[in-house]
């Protein structure tokens, strides 16, 4: 699993929206709190913590993202610790209605491109490895190796303008999965034929939006509460997000020109598909196709309960989390986001849940860690 914080910027949004005491300084207590940092390198770091639940450990490190890293280091960006001090309603189906609150809006979603590269000069997650009698050994009796990998072994942060660096949330997340994914996100068979690449060496860079500023929602489809529900992700309906994909593209194509990739001899080319021939390859408008064809869901959807002022209509929980209008009634988990954060949400819902611990108890838990990280610098200050 990966430890993805999201910006400090993110916080910083939510806290301007009118979420008191949830700017960056509020929080990062919570995500102190629940941390275990077992990285050497990283024991040290006020950002970081020691002795809670979530043990944070490095584990396999693949060749293909050590060369994905070394690729981000050539084009001028700094290796980090992104999440230290900077990251670079109801329809009408006869329900009766206890509280009139827009449940189900402002949904969002992280969505992304799987460029995939064949090469059989570094080591990659394929058959041959899985069933190699040196990586079984490596990880039953020493618990290491490529087993012991989860394949998403190195993540980025970017800026699509590098002089928004320090001052707003990366535009951007590309993460390092060192195999060749197949068909897991469904493409039809005509689809599939040309983007799911034939088993075999070889690895895949995620491209991701951070900030997507498309909306969908989620509406019950009868008053049966085992309906499924209706839902509508309204994916790339804001062109906006579409130009920032683009522009991830972009990086990715300058990464494949960087000196450990050109070694590895990879090329554009095994992206040039026949379902958008009509534009000119590696043009916008062809990248505007080919995003609009195979970009995929990352799986993180949050914000219809949106938290908020308790005036807000938009909003569905104050900032306490406690559903406007029903008494002894919270909701917990990434669904209060007033905003997506950037990157993966499982590590800001824990920090969601660590508050609301708090907040029912009457309790606050890191008092402590406020007054220990009170004098460090925080890029949002």
């Amino acid at each position: 699993m990966q430890y993805t914080r999201g910006s400090p910027w993110d916080y910083e949004e939510w806290k301007k929206a009118g979420c008191d005491r949830w700017g960056y300084r509020d929080v990062l207590p919570y995500f102190i709190k629940s941390e275990d940092m077992q990285l050497p390198e990283f024991v040290s770091s006020p950002f970081r913590g020691k002795g809670g639940p979530l043990a944070m450990s490095s584990g396999y490190k693949s060749e293909a993202t050590q060369l994905f890293i070394q690729a981000g280091q050539e084009l001028g960006y700094n290796r980090t610790d992104y999440n230290g001090y900077d990251q670079e309603g109801f329809g009408e189906l006869d329900i009766p209605v206890v509280a009139d609150l827009p449940v189900g809006e402002n949904l969002q979603d992280h969505m992304g491109l799987l460029m995939h590269s064949k090469t059989d000069k570094v080591e990659t997650l394929n058959a041959d490895l899985m069933q190699s009698v040196w990586a079984k050994i490596k990880y039953r009796l020493f618990g290491t190796g490529p087993l012991s990998a989860t394949s998403a072994d190195g993540s980025a942060f970017l800026h699509l303008d590098r002089n928004k660096k320090g001052h707003v949330y990366p535009d951007i997340q590309i993460i390092n999965i060192f195999a060749l994914l197949p068909n897991i996100f469904g493409f039809t068979e005509a689809t599939a034929r040309e983007i799911v690449p034939v088993p075999g060496k070889g690895f895949t860079i995620y491209i991701l939006i951070t900030k997507p500023l498309s909306r969908g929602s989620i509406k019950l489809r009868s008053k049966d509460a085992f309906d499924y529900p209706l839902i509508d992700p309204n994916y790339l309906s804001d062109t906006r997000d579409v130009k920032t994909l683009v522009g991830g593209v972009r990086i990715w194509e300058k990464i494949l020109q960087t000196r450990p990739y050109q070694d590895m001899g990879l090329k554009e080319d095994e992206h040039k598909m026949s379902f958008c021939s009509q534009h000119e390859f590696r043009s916008n408008a062809y990248w505007e196709c080919y995003i609009r064809h195979v970009a995929v869901t990352a799986y993180h959807l949050t914000s219809t309960c949106k938290m908020g002022p308790e005036n807000d209509p938009s909003t569905v929980v104050d900032t306490q989390l406690r559903v406007k209008g029903i008494k002894g009634l919270r909701v917990v988990d990434a669904s209060i986001f007033p905003n997506i954060t950037s990157g993966n949400t499982n590590i800001p819902t824990v920090m969601v849940a660590e508050r609301a611990a708090d907040f029912i108890r009457g309790v606050d838990s890191v008092e402590h860690i406020r007054k220990r990280i009170k004098s460090i610098k925080i890029v949002t200050d």
